[in-house]
């Protein structure tokens, strides 16, 4: 078995699980283009995987799992081993290939052995189905590669991001992150997409139609911090404060029929909000879809007249259309560089 050592107590690693992945009993109705990671355990026994969402919206959940242990440590932080696996149920037909395989090279032996020339092609045929068998239990490579790199996520140990962060404009340039320093306070939000996590800030600057809200941003870029201490720092730095405890809206969960409807137009203002930041086009924007925002906006507060009535077909696909670029804006977060 593999070993990750992690600076998280047990408490820590199980939050960020439960926040950045989820519960495999609890897949529910997935979009088109909704992929997320997937936890179970059992017995104690932790094992991450993938959910690949399909065009038939059945579940997609992938063969290749990682098996996971925790061990605390001394100093309370915790050591995870991890081993890669395939679902019990998707290794049966492999096995049962391997199987043939095996029982087609046996038959061409013996028939080599009594003397049969008509023989001659079965090794190539059972060489082909140990090799697909083999290959099936095996697993994906790329799945496998995929898996370990958001498990080293998952325990704070990617750094690959920073790595690969754009260069972010020195202050004085323009526009130099959505000119932070006019604005009285600055409000940490926490978005969730792809199984990872974006910290960043935004705060609301005067209008000429009122107050708006602002995204921290650079040139081309949205900003976001590996932490809150890095969020703090930057803070500091600039002489701003930041108000309460970060907002979590997450992405990865799909829009259903009875998917409250508050939550659905917070999704849609902070993808707006992100879009304006990088000024690029957001579907929600579009006219066609000012009905349906307007009906969530009126029934999203608590008590409001249908705040609980489910949703229709119709509206849920406008909202699958509407969300359907959100890769596209998340692509531009990239991490603040001290």
């Amino acid at each position: 078995m593999k070993e990750m050592k992690t600076e998280l107590t047990e408490q820590e690693l199980r939050a960020r699980l439960e926040r950045l992945c989820r519960p495999a009993d609890r897949l529910g109705r997935v979009a088109t283009d909704a992929e997320a990671y997937v936890y179970g355990e059992r017995k104690g026994r932790l094992w991450l995987g993938a959910y690949h969402a399909s065009t038939s919206k059945s579940p997609g959940l992938a063969a290749d799992r990682l098996n996971l242990r925790m061990h605390t440590e001394e100093d309370g932080r915790v050591t995870v081993s991890y081993r890669f696996g395939r679902h019990p149920a998707l290794l049966i037909p492999y096995l049962w290939v391997v199987a043939v395989g095996i029982a087609t090279a046996v038959r061409a032996v013996l028939g080599w052995i009594k003397g049969d020339v008509d023989a001659g092609s079965i090794p190539l045929f059972a060489l082909f189905l140990m090799g697909f068998g083999a290959f099936g239990l095996y697993g994906k490579p790329a799945e496998r590669r995929a898996l370990e790199a958001h498990l080293r996520y998952l325990c704070g140990l990617d750094t690959a991001s920073e790595e690969t962060a754009a260069d972010v404009p020195a202050d004085g340039e323009k526009p130099q992150m959505a000119d932070i320093a006019d604005m009285e306070e600055l409000y940490p939000l926490r978005l969730i997409f792809g199984g990872r996590e974006y910290l960043t800030l935004y705060g609301y600057r005067a209008s000429e139609e009122g107050e708006r809200a602002v995204l921290l941003h650079g040139k081309g870029c949205l900003l976001c911090f590996r932490d809150a201490a890095q969020m703090r720092r930057f803070c500091e730095e600039r002489g701003v404060e930041t108000a309460g405890e970060p907002e979590t809206v997450g992405f990865d969960t799909p829009i259903t029929p009875n998917t409250p409807r508050a939550r659905i137009l917070n999704r849609w203002n902070r993808l707006s909000l992100m879009a304006e930041a990088l000024e690029r086009p957001f579907e929600g924007d579009e006219e066609a879809h000012g009905a349906l925002y307007e009906t969530l906006l009126a029934s999203a507060l608590p008590g409001a007249e249908g705040e609980s009535e489910p949703l229709e077909d119709l509206q849920v696909e406008e909202l699958e259309q509407v969300f359907g670029g959100q890769a596209e804006l998340f692509a531009g977060f990239t991490l603040w560089r001290e």
